[in-house]
């Protein structure tokens, strides 16, 4: 399903479950680590990628924090 987000929105938090990855469509999306999601700066995703994706492969929880950098749309993948 298709979904319009705007900037600062969270995909997912570190220890969120894996359930599902996103297509992005327009906007970008930063990948942050650390424990709480506020670490470095580890992916910044543009239209055409795909992102959350690992935690579906490898079936385990997000070791990242997800958020947009700015507003977009992306197509939830499961």
């Amino acid at each position: 399903s298709e979904l319009s987000f705007d900037a600062n929105r969270i995909f997912f938090r570190p220890g969120d479950p894996g359930d599902r990855a996103y297509l992005l469509h327009a906007g970008r999306v930063e990948l942050t680590g650390g424990p709480d999601g506020r670490g470095p700066r580890t992916g910044l995703y543009g239209p055409g990628d795909v992102f959350g994706e690992m935690s579906l492969i490898e079936e385990r929880p997000h070791r990242a924090a997800a958020r947009a950098v700015e507003a977009g749309a992306a197509s939830s993948l499961t």
